[in-house]
């Protein structure tokens, strides 16, 4: 089941507007839209099958397009580790040993015509060209905004450094894709998973759960919100009534009090 972008990507039929391809089993034209605003739930005809028509996820009664999405990135990035996996293996196993070692920007083979010379390399990939270090395989444009304490702690050209790194963002391309600072080795082998990769910590499953709790109780809250104000509508309804009232009585009926005859001492 794949994932889309926030519009509808479901082909529309002029004839049945209400009826979508069905995400489920494939079959044209089978799935019916539910009724009602800004739903996005289809039901389909043939399989029972019933899935989300903005985000083409699976429907479920806490559906949440954003929330499938996210969980859908995630399982591109583990069918990409997967595949890199393979590819790191093969590697391994037939160009390792006659002293190849792998690109850390595109992952591509490579090799040094002589081990005398710099070991400051590009890679030989036009679509790639990363500059790294042959001996720690650390991004070369990093160690030179930054400085030698991000080369690997074994690496011949390492310096430790007790300072603290800066957010160079006009200098160093790797903290303005990542929008932070970027992160030494060392630091980096001392972190977590869920660290490292920007994944909740307590685990998807949990993260989606925390997920739809805020977002019920960010809507309980606007409902409130809301008949807070209808009541306040209400309150000023009724004594713009009895203000509107008040002034026709005055204005038309007489008054009780009984208005003094002429002549008679006020």
């Amino acid at each position: 089941m794949a994932a889309s972008s926030s519009q509808d990507p479901q082909p529309t039929y002029p004839n049945y507007p209400e009826m979508v391809d069905c995400m489920v089993c494939g079959e044209k034209g089978v799935a019916k839209r539910r009724p009602g605003y800004r739903m996005t739930c289809a039901d389909c005809t043939k399989c029972k099958g019933r899935f989300c028509v903005k985000c083409r996820g699976p429907w479920f009664e806490t559906h949440s397009c954003k929330v499938f999405l996210d969980q859908f990135e995630l399982f591109k990035d583990l069918e990409w580790f997967f595949r890199k996996g393979e590819q790191i293996d093969d590697f391994r196993e037939n160009l390792q040993p006659f002293g190849y070692k792998m690109c850390p920007g595109c992952f591509q083979p490579v090799i040094k015509d002589n081990e005398d010379d710099c070991d400051h390399i590009y890679c030989s990939n036009p679509n790639c060209r990363m500059e790294f270090c042959w001996q720690c395989l650390a991004n070369r444009k990093v160690v030179e905004v930054h400085g030698n304490h991000h080369h690997k702690p074994k690496c011949p050209y390492y310096f430790e450094y007790d300072g603290k790194d800066k957010y160079m963002p006009e200098k160093c391309d790797v903290c303005k894709k990542y929008e932070r600072c970027c992160v030494t080795p060392l630091a980096y082998s001392k972190m977590s998973k869920s660290q490292r990769e920007g994944y909740p910590p307590e685990g998807w499953t949990a993260y989606a759960v925390r997920k739809e709790k805020e977002m019920e109780e960010k809507k309980m809250e606007k409902e409130r919100r809301r008949e807070r104000r209808e009541a306040r509508r209400r309150r000023l309804e009724q004594a713009q009534e009895a203000g509107i009232f008040d002034f026709v009585q005055r204005l038309f009926l007489p008054s009780s009090t009984p208005e003094p005859s002429p002549g008679s001492p006020e």
